[in-house]
């Protein structure tokens, strides 16, 4: 035992990053077009400018906006970008 945490805690601990970074990894692959995306290919502010275009009331998934910015794979990258934006 290391710092309170055991052998198995630890293992479980390093396969979750590992499963995350994967997955960070695979996302930003766009299958459509065979090429990175990432958010400054999107463009943060194409994102937001859109988000303000939403009627009160009206539903829009990242995957709507995503097709708006002529992206559609890129719906879990749209995601990160609204989560990471702190102003919203």
């Amino acid at each position: 035992m290391v710092d309170g945490i055991d052998a198995s805690m630890r293992k479980e601990l390093l396969s979750n990053l590992n499963n995350h970074l994967t997955s960070l990894e695979q996302m930003s692959q766009d299958d459509s077009l065979g090429e990175t995306v990432t958010a400054a290919s999107i463009g943060n502010e194409d994102v937001y400018a859109l988000l303000t275009e939403i009627p009160p009331g009206k539903v829009s998934t990242y995957g709507d906006i995503a097709r708006a910015l002529g992206r559609p794979k890129a719906s879990r990258l749209i995601g990160r970008i609204i989560a990471n934006n702190v102003n919203m």
